[in-house]
């Protein structure tokens, strides 16, 4: 799904969409620098536009930039992952910046958390693939 049918989808079902605390292009770009990975476009303008609701994949952006450094540091995960959402025993949310397409997004993996283990032994993951955010 590329952004325009992305924001189509969220404008059409914006009671899902519609939450608290937007974002602003100067904290995406901090967390961006914070993590040193490009965030998906449909990301930035989803926390930009709509701000945080139980539909939008992510709790809170400093949450996630602090889960994405501190799996890092104690865990060794492979730089080019993003964790979206430490969901604890709902399972981790998290992006795999290696792989882009042409409109720089990012396959987006929904699993057990003791895939990110798997990730740092760099083994083989039993997550959900999803292949950009907006899917």
């Amino acid at each position: 799904m590329n952004l325009a049918e992305f924001q189509s989808l969220v404008q059409q079902n914006a009671e899902w969409f519609r939450g608290v605390h937007p974002e602003t292009a100067d904290t995406i770009a901090d967390a961006e620098q914070r993590i040193g990975k490009a965030l998906p476009p449909s990301l930035n303008w989803l926390l930009i536009e709509w701000g945080y609701s139980a539909v939008c994949g992510v709790d809170s952006l400093d949450d996630a930039v602090a889960d994405t450094l501190r799996l890092r540091k104690y865990l060794g995960l492979p730089e080019q992952y993003v964790v979206l959402n430490d969901r604890q025993d709902g399972g981790v949310v998290f992006l795999d910046t290696a792989l882009q397409n042409q409109e720089g997004e990012h396959p987006i993996y929904w699993g057990a958390t003791h895939n990110i283990e798997r990730l740092c032994r760099h083994e083989e993951m039993d997550a959900d693939a999803f292949p950009d955010f907006p899917d």
